[in-house]
């Protein structure tokens, strides 16, 4: 987790301000430790990856998918160019230099459901911050592990149903 991710989030919980408890850091990056809110409830953050609902990281539905699909989905070249083409095509850019155009002004996007972090790999090819959330917890390490070394990319396990950000702080979903 970046350091600078910080002044974004706020506890799923009730919505307070977070206290960083680092126990590892390399860099700006917090590898690991705790965030605090202001009633006591505590997220651990573990090999980079704030663990905002990690009773819910192994839900089955989520967990199933990710077993089929791997760690090396979108990032390996048989299925980079096809997912990326299938992203582009679906939601109307047709192609990449489209996509980064459409992002150029945009300044905080949020990936929900990451999985192995294809789009937000896109995504932070614009100058844009991307904050990729995803359930389960082995695909947020997953996409951690893949991007968490771009400088505007930051990855969360966290439930859709509780974000840990105040409202209205994307200009993207």
């Amino acid at each position: 987790m970046k350091r600078s991710l910080l002044s974004l989030l706020r506890s799923p919980l009730d919505s307070s301000l977070l206290e960083l408890e680092a126990t590892e850091l390399r860099d700006e990056e917090v590898v690991s430790g705790w965030m605090n809110d202001s009633c006591g409830n505590k997220s651990p953050i573990v090999d980079g990856v704030p663990l905002f609902a990690e009773a819910q990281g192994d839900d089955e539905t989520f967990a199933f998918k990710w077993r089929l699909i791997g760690d090396s989905y979108g990032h390996a070249d048989e299925s980079h160019k096809r997912r990326q083409d299938w992203y582009l095509q679906r939601f109307g850019f047709g192609t990449r230099d489209r996509l980064i155009e459409f992002l150029g002004p945009k300044r905080l996007a949020l990936d929900a459901g990451t999985g192995t972090g294809v789009d937000t790999a896109m995504f932070a090819e614009s100058e844009a911050t991307v904050v990729a959330i995803d359930i389960n917890r082995d695909a947020a390490l997953s996409a951690y592990g893949h991007l968490g070394h771009l400088p505007n990319v930051n990855i969360l396990q966290t439930d859709l149903r509780r974000l840990p950000f105040p409202d209205g702080a994307f200009d993207y979903i």
